[in-house]
């Protein structure tokens, strides 16, 4: 039995630009401690975050910092050829009214087994979001809640080369959809569901100094209106967040030092 604790200050600085006065910054500390068995491992973090946006003073604004409290446990139970793990994330945004996001909820579980050269992934996820009163969430087509489920299969292939796919579902509720109309904008509460496929192939070409990385994604995402618009509005509506995206990706990855 091995008890690990960690204490960090994070402190991330982007130049939009390369502009200082562009500067995004993060920065605040952590604190992890680490309780690991024979076959059991248990992660628990606590983080508090500021998050400044510096480009605020080239637009002549008052700059405001968002403080983000993050608290996290997982969970990770070893098996003779599985592995179970148990996620659990809470975050909270101190910031106004007007930043939209308030906290967030989100637990996530996953079975993985090891069956010859090939790996079964089975998981599910939950996530619930609250905003601040009279405000949208930070992405005004954001649910307030989704549940889903996964599956992947990975397959080990000559070479060190690994072929993965995958399928996701998530069921969308309480989107808060925004509308423009000739007399200002409506809120519309509607229901949504999200579809998604992922390929990835993964060769270590340069054998423990790195490899190669391909992927691919499809995805089909579309809405149900809640009760309220007339048949135009609904139509437009499903013209306006139905989409069908189709992501391809190529990474290289080298490893230093060698």
């Amino acid at each position: 039995m091995d008890i690990i604790k960690h204490l960090n200050y994070r402190s991330d600085h982007t130049f939009v630009n390369s502009k200082m006065k562009d500067d995004i910054s993060a920065v605040g500390p952590t604190l992890k401690v680490v309780y690991e068995g024979d076959t059991v491992k248990v992660d628990a973090s606590a983080s508090m975050i500021d998050n400044e946006n510096g480009g605020n003073a080239a637009l002549e604004k008052p700059t405001k910092i968002n403080t983000t409290t993050n608290i996290q446990g997982v969970v990770t139970r070893n098996g003779e050829s599985s592995i179970v793990k148990l996620d659990v994330l809470s975050s909270s945004v101190d910031a106004e009214a007007s930043s939209g996001l308030k906290s967030s909820l989100t637990a996530k579980i996953n079975w993985d087994k090891s069956i010859g050269d090939f790996g079964l992934g089975l998981g599910l996820n939950y996530i619930t979001r609250e905003s601040y009163a009279g405000t949208f969430l930070s992405d005004r087509n954001t649910p307030k809640s989704d549940q889903g489920l996964s599956a992947t299969l990975k397959w080990a292939l000559p070479f060190n080369i690994s072929l993965t796919g995958g399928i996701s579902y998530s069921q969308l509720a309480d989107i808060e959809y925004e509308m423009k109309n000739d007399s200002g904008s409506i809120v519309i509460p509607s229901t949504a569901s999200l579809l998604a496929y992922n390929l990835l192939v993964s060769a270590p070409v340069f054998g423990t100094y790195g490899g190669i990385d391909a992927a691919y994604r499809y995805s089909d995402r579309s809405i149900s209106p809640g009760e309220g618009p007339d048949e135009a509005t609904k139509v437009a509506l499903l013209k306006s967040f139905w989409s069908q995206n189709t992501t391809t990706s190529f990474k290289v990855t080298l490893k230093y030092p060698f």
